[in-house]
């Protein structure tokens, strides 16, 4: 009996230090995170099962976030391995970077993209490839006014094209503010029923292009420190220093309305009751007739790398973006250029206007919608993909790849022929980073603006004849 309650006491004991462990590993929220001085091989052979929507709502529940403890700049940078595709993607929480200065910031920045640009070879591989397929950083546009509103007050006439929801092929061009009138008035929970608002150049056009040069935009993109270091006139630009008005790259803007169907029938329920009353004469009412018939407007951008340059010179190039959800204006509020995922802080005004504070100090992340859906390829499979997908890289990218969309069934049977790809949500005010040579795939979720660009960055081009071009394999 003695022999049994000692060993039932060491088995209590040994359960109770598990817990303690547990515990301790749960609160500190370390366990998958990018080690301090570990190399780029290192960070692929960690652990790697980050999960950016648990994560997310782990910062939300805190209603403040108090001032960790100093740690390596590295620890706030995580890496996700996405087990059905088996690719990597990179991310960042700007919650996280609230309690960091300047300077610290900026070395984050550059750290992060060293890291996710950073590209190597390997015999058998055409092109040199990044290890990632893709980076985010959540919220970090949240700072920036909600896109629509914004435009329609500044360029009220403004013309821009759109098309009808259900005729993609033709094209209508009217003012801004009208425009922004119907979409607001059509908005509904996340979606409106409208044509989608066709790319504007926002640093001045050429040719045929709609689009303005809008300086103070510019330098709203500008004073984040991720972005203002990949803009096509950024440090870690090739053409760094250039003026914003001579870029070919962009920015350019954009807005989508989100994927929906439009119902030829009555969705009210005395609608419905006087469907099923006209039937009711029938021994079995049929399917078909009680179902109603639906048009589905799909809001997709399929399988497409981005590129510079025309012509023989057409080479791979990386892509930046941010997106902001459509948001109507509210009644009762006090501003004209409503700021989704944003309510008011006192002090908004200095932040922005003192470029020595943290842009992300003020305000916590709240878990925002989602709005859009990506699929991105390995780098490494380029080539193959090209093949593979019969992609025309001379095309603009939303006809690169015809009418072929990778859904669930595609992506399980490319990933079982060997390709590797990442699918996550990209939410309202997070920003994304694509390397060159990427294969990847957009779909719109819900009513969103956005604004990207091309970045031809300084390592791409410092070995520009080994890369043969910028990574475009010889034919």
């Amino acid at each position: 009996m003695r022999v049994q309650k000692s060993v039932q006491d060491q088995q209590c004991i040994i359960k109770s230090k598990d817990k303690t462990q547990n515990r301790k590993r749960s609160s500190t929220g370390l366990d998958n995170v990018v080690g301090g001085n570990s190399s780029c091989h290192n960070l692929m052979t960690s652990s790697n099962h980050h999960d950016p929507l648990a994560h997310i709502i782990r910062l939300s529940n805190n209603l403040k976030v108090p001032r960790p403890p100093k740690r390596h700049l590295s620890d706030m940078i995580h890496i996700e391995h996405h087990e059905n595709g088996g690719g990597y993607a990179l991310h960042s929480y700007v919650d996280e970077l609230a309690h960091l200065t300047n300077d610290e910031l900026t070395m984050l920045a550059r750290k992060y993209f060293k890291i996710l640009f950073a590209e190597r070879r390997k015999r058998g591989i055409h092109v040199p490839f990044s290890h990632y397929c893709i980076g985010v950083v959540h919220g970090a546009a949240r700072r920036m006014p909600e896109l629509l509103s914004y435009l329609s007050s500044v360029y009220p006439n403004l013309n821009v094209s759109t098309n009808p929801l259900e005729q993609k092929n033709a094209t209508e061009t009217l003012p801004l503010s009208q425009y922004v009138k119907n979409v607001q008035k059509t908005y509904s929970n996340g979606i409106y029923r409208f044509g989608p608002l066709h790319a504007l150049s926002i640093v001045g056009v050429k040719g045929e292009e709609r689009g303005f040069f809008d300086n103070n935009l510019i330098e709203m993109i500008e004073r984040d420190p991720f972005l203002r270091l990949v803009t096509p006139w950024g440090v870690l630009s090739s053409l760094s220093g250039m003026d914003p008005r001579e870029s070919n790259d962009g920015p350019i803007l954009w807005s989508r309305h989100g994927e929906q169907t439009i119902p030829l029938f009555s969705t009210t329920m005395r609608g419905r009751r006087r469907i099923i009353d006209s039937c009711i004469t029938d021994v079995v009412i049929g399917r078909r007739t009680l179902s109603g018939r639906q048009i589905a407007i799909h809001d997709r951008t399929p399988c497409h790398a981005d590129h510079a340059d025309d012509g023989l010179a057409r080479h791979a190039t990386a892509a930046v973006g941010l997106l902001k959800a459509v948001y109507p204006h509210r009644s009762g509020e006090k501003s004209e250029l409503p700021y989704s995922s944003r309510p008011p802080h006192p002090d908004v005004t200095s932040i922005e206007s003192n470029s020595s504070i943290n842009p992300y100090a003020y305000k916590l992340n709240q878990p925002a919608r989602i709005v859009k859906d990506v699929v991105a390829f390995d780098p490494r499979h380029y080539v193959d993909l090209i093949e593979r997908l019969r992609l025309d890289i001379m095309e603009p990218p939303a006809s690169q790849c015809g009418s072929f969309w990778a859904d669930d069934g595609e992506l399980n049977q490319l990933h079982s022929e060997g390709f590797r790809y990442v699918r996550l949500p990209l939410r309202d005010n997070d920003i994304y980073f694509i390397p060159r040579n990427v294969v990847h795939q957009f779909k719109s979720v819900s009513a969103v603006s956005s604004i990207a660009w091309h970045v031809r960055l300084k390592n791409y081009y410092d070995n520009l004849q080994r890369d043969d071009a910028g990574g475009m394999p010889r034919k």
